[in-house]
C-alpha cells in the first residue's frame, strides 16, 4: 500500500531530523488521490443529491415531484451497490474511484432520463385527455 510506505518514510524521517520532506511523482499523486477518494464518497454523494435536488426543484417547482427521480436512484443505487459486492467477490477489482464516478454519473442519468420522460408525459398530456394514453405514448 502507497499510504503505508509514505507513513513509514516520514516518521521516519521525523524521528531522526527536523527535514520536511513531500513525496512527489507517481507515488505522492497516487497517494493523495486515494486519500481524496476514501474521504470523498459521502461529500461527493451528498453533494450530487443535494444539487440534484435543487435543481429539480428550479425545474419542476414542486418539492415532491423533485423527490421521485432521487428516490428511483437512490433505489438503483441500493442495488447496483449490491451487485458490484457480488462481482468484487467473484474476483472482479474495483477502486474507489471507480466506484465514486459510477455512482454520479448514476444520478445523473437517472435524473436525465426522469427529466425526459416527464417532459414526454407533459408533451403527451396535452394531445390526450387520459393520463394513461398520455404515459402509453
Amino acid at each position: 500500500d502507497i499510504q503505508t510506505v509514505n507513513d513509514e518514510i516520514r516518521k521516519w524521517v521525523k524521528k531522526e531530523s527536523d527535514v520536511a520532506i513531500y513525496i512527489t511523482g507517481p507515488a505522492g499523486i497516487a497517494a493523495d488521490t486515494l486519500a481524496l477518494f476514501s474521504r470523498a464518497d459521502i461529500v461527493l454523494m451528498l453533494s450530487t443529491v443535494g444539487l440534484i435536488l435543487v435543481l429539480l426543484i428550479v425545474i419542476y417547482r414542486s418539492p415532491l415531484l423533485a423527490l421521485i427521480p432521487l428516490v428511483a436512484a437512490g433505489f438503483v443505487y441500493g442495488v447496483v451497490m449490491q451487485l458490484l459486492g457480488v462481482m468484487g467477490k467473484a474476483g472482479l477489482v474495483m477502486s474507489k474511484q471507480t466506484i465514486s464516478i459510477m455512482s454520479i454519473l448514476l444520478f445523473a442519468a437517472i435524473t436525465d432520463y426522469s427529466l425526459f420522460i416527464f417532459s414526454r408525459y407533459r408533451e403527451e398530456l396535452k394531445r390526450h385527455e387520459n393520463k394513461w394514453q398520455a404515459m402509453k405514448w
